[in-house]
């Protein structure tokens, strides 16, 4: 099925966030009082997402919730155990701090475990739009580097942004949501 993107907010060589209308082939878009959108994030041109569902009011209070909590705590997002890693390790660092022992990646046992703050401080959930994908970020010197792990494919895919391009791109998809589905006010 080719999917239909009536909007993208942002810039996706950066950061973009795509909006789709719910496609008449999956059925009615609303179900029980929810409404399904299709929405997915593109980082440095790459889609983030396995052609997934959102609920457009969960996906509207993650966003909300995400970007506030990256305004009030932005100068604290950063901590020294980052310092000299690699993405991969930063992003091996967050995962670790929410598994058990035996879950952890062999190929970063040398890594430290640190406290589960850590995985709550760093990572950014979107409802159902990113199955198959964990995103991390961490904030320093007013730029934002999202790392994300494409376990598909394997790989990492990372972008280092100015926040203010990250936060207002989400600012500006909030908006877009509330004057297309008002009752989210």
């Amino acid at each position: 099925m080719n999917i239909q993107i009536e909007r993208f907010i942002g810039n996706p060589d950066v950061f973009a966030i795509a909006y789709c209308e719910w496609p008449k082939e999956y059925g009615e878009s609303i179900s029980n009082g929810y409404h399904f959108i299709i929405s997915y994030w593109v980082i440095d041109n790459n889609v983030i997402s396995n052609m997934s569902c959102s609920l457009v009011n969960r996906l509207y209070d993650k966003l909300t919730s995400n970007s506030e909590f990256i305004r009030k705590n932005q100068n604290s997002l950063y901590i020294k155990e980052f310092d000299g890693l690699t993405n991969s390790e930063i992003f091996e660092l967050i995962m670790k701090s929410n598994q058990l022992e035996d879950e952890y990646d062999p190929q970063y046992l040398h890594l430290p475990v640190l406290e589960n703050e850590i995985w709550s401080r760093h990572t950014i959930f979107l409802d159902e739009t990113v199955d198959g994908f964990t995103i991390c970020y961490y904030v320093k010197n007013d730029e934002i580097n999202i790392i994300i792990k494409d376990y598909e494919d394997n790989r990492i895919i990372s972008q280092t942004m100015p926040i203010n391009t990250f936060l207002n791109t989400i600012d500006e998809f909030v908006s877009f949501l509330l004057e297309k589905y008002p009752f989210l006010k």
